[in-house]
């Protein structure tokens, strides 16, 4: 768990300076190191949560169970408001238009995609028939 908590943490910082950048529209200071260390925190995230996922394969595409003890760090430490702000900066401030976005944009259109499938991830609700009996009601109190 120590070390399940310490990886959030290292992560955490970087979406936060993210979404910094997003919040003041800044977009000079998006530069692409920012967007790639925000697209890998993303990448590793989706795998922390993910049980038995092959780390080499594609996060975007990837689904397996979802671990519950890390999902409930990741609710805890404030993920999902980074994530949503992620979305809520890119397009309600207009920084970012849904129909105008293209492969050209790649690197940022792969932040979407990762931002997506993380928030899918985080709020996923736990299928009861993988769960063993003390698992169920850890599930229940949480």
């Amino acid at each position: 768990r120590q070390k399940d908590l310490l990886f959030v943490r290292s992560a955490l910082p970087i979406l936060r300076k993210f979404v910094d950048i997003l919040r003041t529209q800044n977009i000079d200071n998006l530069k692409l190191k920012i967007i790639k260390s925000a697209s890998k925190a993303l990448k590793q995230l989706i795998f922390f949560v993910l049980k038995g996922v092959d780390n080499n394969s594609d996060p975007v595409n990837c689904d397996s169970i979802t671990d519950v003890k890390r999902q409930a760090i990741l609710k805890q430490m404030g993920l999902l408001e980074i994530l949503t702000n992620i979305l809520y900066f890119s397009f309600v401030r207009g920084m970012y238009n849904l129909q105008d976005l293209s492969l050209k944009d790649g690197e940022i259109v792969r932040i979407f995609q990762l931002t997506y499938r993380m928030i899918k991830h985080t709020i996923r609700a736990v299928s009861y028939t993988h769960l063993t009996l003390p698992t169920i009601y850890s599930v229940q109190i949480s």
